[in-house]
């Protein structure tokens, strides 16, 4: 399944699960600020992609998933996210506005980084 393939999935996924219409759903556009998904909204829409795609996304652990990675290296301390932790998530993340992943930044404000396209490469990384 190519990314178009996915992305066309993912946008109906977000009409069915969180009630956005279909043309107001484009790969930039963030899904809670932009779209208005909301915590439940969100987790219908990940069940239905896990469902969907038989893929397993951890968005809900984003934390914990970036501190493995990381190793030794400490993502966030006291959920603030080190510099170190802000390079990843800038190499992980590079389809989302950089100027938004900056010094301060809480792990709590993670899930308001994500967007449609974000969506769209986690699937495809985890469907390798």
């Amino acid at each position: 399944m190519n990314k178009d393939q996915i992305y066309e999935k993912i946008k109906m996924a977000i009409v069915d699960c969180a009630d956005v219409e279909q043309e107001d759903v484009k790969l930039s556009k963030t899904l809670i600020d932009d779209l208005g998904v909301d915590s439940i909204d969100m987790m219908e829409l990940i069940y239905s992609l896990e469902k969907s795609f038989g893929v397993q996304l951890e968005i809900g652990d984003f934390e914990g998933v970036m501190s493995k990675q990381m190793g030794e290296v400490a993502f966030a301390v006291d959920n603030i996210i080190t510099t170190e932790g802000l390079e990843k998530l800038r190499s992980v993340m590079p389809e989302v506005d950089q100027s938004k992943i900056v010094e301060g930044l809480s792990v709590y404000q993670i899930p308001f980084l994500f967007t449609v396209e974000s969506l769209c490469n986690l699937v495809i990384q985890k469907q390798k």
